[in-house]
């Protein structure tokens, strides 16, 4: 009888229910097999197969293409009909999910634990969300759109109650390198329960998801599982109502229940003296003892404005000398940063703005974590191209110790680190 796991055991392998890609992802990701063909730098580049009948579904080659139209072909259709209108991303996934479980009603998958879960065992929430004036006008207008594309194929409640299932369960699909493609729906990982100190890596391969364990897990190993459903460093008071406003719980895991783990993380200064972090309630350093008397009033209304790119570098030099990056508002700032220095192409402005974001990502991620290992692989990639050699050996060391553990020896992030690293 298994009593525990140790970290980087597969917990859960769960197939993709039904998906739709962003936007912004289209031309580059499979509406077939969710592959992101052009992710690797080292490879040469491919053009995929686009539909030439609603020009908005993408393929890697004839034979995803062909795999894909039994589901695809009932798409094409209305989205052809109401050309060149296009419908919100939502109203796809609404009736993607709609038209699987009209093909295959009583589809279900086997859970790790013996349980059997099924599209019909999804959490609605539906009170909750008719309840909310935001969500329920939403729907409203959604369910416009879906009858202009499919008449009256679906009854109104059969549609509110996916879209119920919908937003209760649906999760952001990344790719190897953690770029958000699409959003999908997995009946096995919308049975597992949600922690702000997740035990797991998830992993999204193909048309997959894997969770692996990133610590020790004890028995019963999937009911002891956890996946954290907020994707952003926030302090608790944030956690907590976005988690309440989306999925209508209040959490109070071991995170949220601990409120000096939250010190630096809602609001920090430099220390005059030291440089380390200085909480907003604090009067003085616990790093140096020094009193502080820094006034950021003026500085904090930075970090929520609209900047363009010329003006966000000018403003992340402001405030780099006056928060520190424990301050959550800080940490994502200087994310924003590195994403402009990517785009002008100014690497070593963003490896120095990276390795300043380590510590942060050190605090708030588990030593095992994919967003830390991925953090590490930019790192890396950028020291090794600005030829410094033997960081960039150390960065990648920690990359495979991760992801051997979160993706394993034989996945193409692995494999591609094998050859960044021979690049040396």
């Amino acid at each position: 009888m298994v009593t525990s796991i140790p970290p980087g055991t597969l917990v859960l392998k769960s197939p993709c229910y039904s998906h739709i890609i962003s936007p912004h992802s289209m031309s580059n990701v499979c509406d077939s097999c969710l592959a992101s063909p052009n992710i690797f730098d080292h490879l040469p580049p491919v053009s995929l197969y686009r539909c030439s009948r609603c020009k908005l579904s993408y393929y890697c080659n004839m034979t995803c293409q062909r795999d894909g139209w039994s589901d695809h072909s009932k798409e094409c259709k209305y989205l052809k009909k109401i050309q060149p209108r296009v419908p919100p991303a939502i109203v796809r996934l609404i009736l993607r999910t709609c038209q699987k479980n009209k093909k295959e009603p009583d589809l279900n998958e086997k859970l790790p634990d013996g349980s059997i879960r099924s599209f019909k065992d999804l959490e609605m929430h539906k009170e909750d969300i008719s309840n909310n004036i935001d969500k329920k006008e939403a729907f409203s207008s959604f369910l416009q759109v879906i009858q202009a594309c499919v008449g009256d194929l679906f009854t109104a409640d059969h549609l509110f109650e996916t879209y119920c299932r919908v937003l209760i369960n649906s999760t952001e699909i990344t790719d190897c390198m953690g770029n958000s493609v699409g959003t999908g729906l997995y009946l096995g990982l919308s049975a597992v329960d949600h922690s702000c100190a997740p035990n797991v890596n998830v992993v999204f391969t193909n048309t997959e998801v894997e969770l692996r364990a990133l610590e020790t897990i004890s028995a019963p190993v999937f009911g002891n599982t956890r996946v954290s459903y907020n994707n952003s460093v926030l302090p608790i008071k944030l956690r907590q109502d976005r988690l309440k406003e989306d999925y209508f719980f209040l959490c109070s895991c071991e995170l949220c229940s601990n409120r000096e783990l939250d010190l630096f993380c809602e609001g920090s200064t430099l220390c005059e003296a030291c440089k380390g972090p200085v909480g907003a309630t604090q009067d003085s350093c616990s790093g140096c003892g020094k009193g502080q008397e820094v006034d950021v009033t003026n500085e904090k209304g930075i970090f929520f404005e609209s900047l363009e790119n010329d003006q966000l570098m000018k403003a992340y030099n402001i405030l780099r000398t006056k928060f520190h990056i424990y301050d959550y508002r800080m940490l994502e700032f200087s994310e924003k940063a590195m994403a402009v220095c990517l785009i002008e192409e100014n690497f070593e402005k963003f490896y120095q703005i990276g390795e300043s974001l380590l510590p942060a990502y050190k605090k708030y991620f588990s030593p095992n974590s994919t967003s830390l290992g991925l953090h590490l692989a930019k790192l890396a990639k950028s020291a090794i191209y600005l030829n410094k050699t033997e960081d960039g050996i150390s960065y990648l060391k920690q990359c495979f110790e991760i992801f051997k553990l979160s993706h394993g020896e034989d996945s193409k992030l692995y494999q591609y680190l094998i050859t960044l690293r021979d690049t040396i």
